[in-house]
């Protein structure tokens, strides 16, 4: 019951903010460059030691962070080939779905 709920609350919330456009390239804040290295170091560090699912997460929160939902979606994606039972990667990852304006990945990740 509980997750006929839940599932009901994600779906009405992506439906309502579905009107709402992703954000654009043209309206993201440049990165700092102290984020560009703490991403460049995340993701040195992740494809040395492919197989370490917290790797890809970390690269992934940055990137989340950092409002680069593309390459978050890659990090995650990989974390989950390595460990697909991590509730908040799926969080995380449906939202960075709907970011994109992927609302069908979005549910189905959520």
């Amino acid at each position: 019951m509980f997750a006929a709920g839940f599932f009901a609350g994600v779906v009405l919330t992506v439906y309502k903010t579905s009107s709402q456009h992703p954000t654009s390239a043209a309206s993201k804040m440049p990165i700092a460059p102290q984020t560009q290295d703490n991403i460049a170091a995340l993701e040195a560090e992740a494809n040395r030691n492919p197989q370490d699912a917290a790797g890809w997460i970390q690269l992934g929160n940055a990137c989340f962070d950092a409002d680069m939902p593309e390459k978050a979606i890659a990090a995650y994606e990989k974390a989950l080939k390595i460990d697909e039972n991590n509730p908040n990667v799926w969080t995380d990852l449906g939202v960075m779905y709907r970011r994109t304006g992927q609302f069908d990945m979005a549910i189905a990740a959520f």
